[in-house]
């Protein structure tokens, strides 16, 4: 497998309720090859974890409010899936609460599609498929 290269059908879970990002996340990693998954929710994203085995979790961070922090708190709880939260550029404590709670990367929200897809890239290299 070449590096960098995206397996067909990898699986990305997006989790939010914020849906013009989620439309722009779908439409862009749609297009680059993956599978897309959404959950509104914690409950949701468990479920759809369980259920499809994503390959990896975009979770928007913001407002970081105990929703996001309980939804990265059970993502942790079950599963070594690489995550992605997505912040509020000029909050650095929501950062800062997302890596130590459990988020293997943050970006700043709205992301930067191109940068998004190497970041996704360079976690699904260093970690094993989630399918089951």
């Amino acid at each position: 497998m070449t590096v960098g290269c995206i397996v067909p059908g990898q699986r990305i879970l997006i989790v939010g309720r914020e849906k013009d990002l989620q439309r722009g996340l779908i439409r862009f990693l749609s297009h680059a090859g993956f599978h897309i998954l959404t959950a509104p929710d914690g409950q949701h994203a468990a479920f759809n974890l369980a259920l499809h085995r994503a390959d990896l979790v975009i979770l928007r961070l913001w407002p970081c409010d105990l929703e996001s922090c309980e939804t990265l708190e059970q993502i942790r709880r079950f599963s070594s899936v690489p995550v992605i939260g997505l912040v509020d550029p000029r909050d650095t404590e929501a950062a800062v609460a997302g890596l130590n709670g459990g988020a293997d990367q943050v970006m700043a929200e709205p992301p930067n599609f191109q940068e998004l897809q190497a970041r996704i890239r360079a976690l699904l290299r260093r970690s094993p498929p989630h399918r089951g």
